[in-house]
């Protein structure tokens, strides 16, 4: 997502701790976006790989200034 999206600049983006970055609206809807994704992608890969512990995580890029994360655990999918 572009800082622009977020209506903030790169020196604000880097000043916000993790949680009111997530609160942003924008940003919230990309990790819901993400996190769908990861869903469908993670049941793919459990059942091609079931013996594997893999780990999920939908990740939503803010300019180049910042990352917001979110791990998806399997049992969850």
């Amino acid at each position: 997502m572009s800082l622009s999206d977020a209506k903030l600049t790169g020196e604000e983006a880097r000043k916000l701790s993790s949680e009111e970055l997530a609160n942003f609206n924008q940003i919230a809807c990309a990790m819901n976006e993400a996190q769908e994704q990861v869903k469908a992608y993670s049941s793919t890969l459990k059942k091609r790989y079931p013996e594997l512990r893999l780990k999920s995580f939908a990740v939503v890029a803010l300019g180049f200034e910042r990352l917001c994360w979110r791990e998806i655990n399997f049992d969850d999918v």
